[in-house]
């Protein structure tokens, strides 16, 4: 399969669908004419010129509702559904910008080079589109329980508007109880020689606010003050270090702790979580530490003395990620009087406040995924994950679709060398982890969809 599965991961690199360049398109074009050329059956839902969503299906009659409704939204009626709730393989064509100059080879050339495919995206997330449509093809004439789609969107790293966003307004009654595959896990952390596989069942908020501080004039430019100075360090800190009280801890994570330390074989209680993380290595603290806490980031900061736009005043723009479950009304109060409690005349204002979710994973596919593995020589425990970050997965959630980020690799590679390459320079997969994902998905959806 080598040759194959480099090949057309290597292809799909080299067509340029960064948010920069705009023409996802040609990327779904590319997997539409090797999903045709598979005799899988296509449907292409165009959102502008350059962009849009693409679904391909096994069976014919899987893409029919997409058809109907089509049919009924041009004469003002949106009803198709499918006969049983759908599996969804998502993944997204649009990369993030990459500077040619800090790469070792070319981002957007896709070379191969001793085993491994290089290039934007070659992590996230085409080699995500890849494994799920040869995983497509893998499956192709097999019986299945219900329909089985992958969605290719766009705009995933710039906001989704002309993707995913578009797609479930276009087609609301086709997504009920779904369950998605989605990228953001497969990851492999190792603790005490244990290994643990990652499977995303859920994500923090993911909301933006910027504070505008007070202006303070010297009377003195020659012994300029710098109360405005001393203001702005105070909010940066206090807000870094701001703990919501009452947390609870989200159940996805709570379930991973347990299950780390039954593997452990140490004492666990969600009333006393911090006694296992002196078990969690180092180079895993920052990731464990995001998962306990909301937690405030500050991402850009402007003005000064020779601002002429901000007049001695500063603007801070923060990133705050907060745990499934908070309230929105009450964390912005908590930030508003934080700031106002050392700046009483300073701004507060909130640009976006999405919510998280979590949703954990049923017993029987927690085992399931274990049990795929041990097929391929893999033996691991798979664990629940909260990912820190964000993707299409929290779309899902008013259709009360079950969302799992899972996608895995061999276990020659961990959780902290793969989070390096996401969005970074010299982003690239190895042929065999590339194969090890086609694999591992095959078997899973086999035993979860199959007839006998």
């Amino acid at each position: 399969m080598m040759n194959s599965v480099s090949t057309l991961l290597s292809d799909y690199i080299q067509i340029d669908t960064s948010t920069s360049n705009g023409n996802e398109k040609k990327g779904l074009l590319y997997l539409q004419s090797l999903a045709k050329s598979y005799g899988l059956y296509t449907f292409y839902h165009e959102t502008t010129s350059t962009k849009g969503n693409l679904i391909i299906s096994i069976r014919e009659e899987d893409l029919q509702p997409f058809n109907d409704a089509v049919y009924e939204i041009n004469n003002k009626h949106q009803g198709a559904r499918f006969s049983n709730p759908p599996t969804v393989l998502l993944s997204h064509v649009d990369v993030v910008d990459a500077e040619e100059e800090d790469w070792t080879h070319h981002p957007f050339l896709g070379a191969i080079v001793d085993g491994e495919i290089w290039g934007r995206g070659a992590i996230d997330a085409k080699q995500i589109g890849i494994s799920h449509l040869l995983t497509m093809k893998n499956l192709k004439g097999m019986p299945l329980k219900q329909p089985l789609i992958q969605v290719i969107t766009s705009e995933e790293e710039s906001g989704s508007e002309n993707g995913l966003k578009r797609l479930l307004s276009d087609f609301p009654f086709l997504w009920d109880d779904a369950t998605v595959w989605n990228e953001g896990g497969g990851f492999l952390i190792e603790i005490e020689g244990k290994l643990f596989y990652l499977v995303e069942t859920g994500q923090k908020g993911n909301m933006s606010f910027t504070v505008l501080l007070s202006p303070k004039k010297s009377t003195n430019p020659y012994l300029p003050s710098n109360e405005v100075d001393l203001l702005t360090f105070r909010v940066i800190d206090s807000l870094k270090n701001l703990q919501l009280p009452d947390e609870v801890l989200p159940l996805s994570v709570v379930k991973m702790l347990t299950l780390i330390a039954k593997e452990l074989k140490v004492d666990f209680s969600s009333n006393n979580y911090k006694s296992i993380l002196k078990n969690i290595p180092t180079k895993y603290n920052r990731m464990f530490s995001a998962m306990l806490k909301s937690t405030f980031t500050l991402t850009k900061i402007s003005g000064g003395r020779k601002n002429t736009e901000y007049k001695g005043q500063y603007k801070l723009a923060f990133d705050a990620r907060p745990l499934p479950g908070t309230q929105t009304s009450s964390l912005i109060k908590i930030v508003q009087e934080t700031v106002k409690n050392i700046d009483p005349t300073a701004v507060v204002n909130w640009i976006s406040t999405n919510g998280g979710y979590d949703l954990g994973i049923s017993e029987e596919m927690r085992v399931r995924l274990e049990e795929c593995l041990k097929l391929s020589g893999v033996n691991a425990c798979v664990v629940p994950f909260m990912t820190i970050g964000s993707n299409d997965g929290r779309y899902f959630q008013p259709f009360k679709a079950t969302v799992l980020g899972y996608c895995p690799m061999t276990p020659e590679i961990t959780f902290d060398q793969i989070i390096q390459r996401v969005h970074g320079v010299n982003e690239r997969i190895s042929v065999k982890d590339l194969e090890f994902g086609i694999d591992q998905l095959t078997m899973v959806l086999e035993k979860t969809l199959k007839v006998y």
